[in-house]
């Protein structure tokens, strides 16, 4: 009986820590706290709608793919 008994509180505390960082991934949902997307795709997809200073500078530019095989294109890539 007393295996039972462990078992339920092992089910029981991995319940309560996924409940928890679900509860965190809520709370910063709420406020907000996410960073912003640096590009958004549009349809015909993979074309770039839009694209933020961050996506820019990481060589991102808003249009359709140059490529016959729908790939998306970087204009240029940052140093490691």
């Amino acid at each position: 009986m007393k295996r039972l008994y462990i078992a339920l509180g092992v089910v029981f505390i991995v319940a309560v820590a996924s409940q928890t960082t679900y509860s965190i991934d809520v709370v910063r949902s709420l406020q907000g706290d996410y960073p912003q997307k640096p590009f958004a795709l549009g349809a015909p997809w993979p074309s770039i709608v839009w694209v933020d200073s961050s996506g820019y500078r990481a060589g991102l530019r808003a249009g359709a793919p140059q490529h016959d095989d729908m790939t998306l294109v970087i204009a240029r890539v940052l140093p490691a």
